[in-house]
């Protein structure tokens, strides 16, 4: 993610707090994913975004949320709608009161972390018996 420091952008750490939204009561960090991350979603239909002339002739899907921030997506030049196909490219940048404060090429966007699915699963096996159960 990169993150206007001191006037430049900068490489940071992701932050949902800054990056992500909130919709129907769940995080999303990926606007082109449902809510559970499985499936492919169009930002328009299931969050609410819209078109958004950004001058010259250039596009944006946009979310205007509660707090003030906005979030953008757009293809991986920064200058059109992204189209289905080119959801991993596309960029997603935050702003506040117009100004860009924050990007992220949509790929580099963080779901659960391997290290966190593999303690929930670690601990799903040790709840369960030993025995495989009947045969077949």
């Amino acid at each position: 993610m990169q993150r206007l420091i001191d006037g430049d952008f900068q490489e940071a750490d992701y932050d949902p707090a800054l990056m992500a939204f909130v919709h129907e009561g769940y995080e999303i960090r990926n606007p082109f994913l449902s809510e559970c991350g499985r499936f492919a979603v169009d930002p328009e239909l299931a969050y609410g975004f819209f078109a958004h002339h950004t001058g010259g002739g250039c596009m944006a899907l946009v979310k205007q949320l509660e707090d003030g921030r906005q979030i953008w997506l757009t293809d991986e030049g920064g200058s059109a709608i992204p189209e289905a196909h080119e959801a991993d490219t596309a960029l997603l940048g935050v702003f506040i009161e117009g100004d860009q404060i924050a990007y992220i090429t949509v790929s580099e966007i963080p779901m659960e972390s391997d290290l966190e699915l593999g303690e929930d699963l670690a601990s799903v096996k040790k709840d369960q018996p030993d025995d495989e159960g009947p045969g077949i």
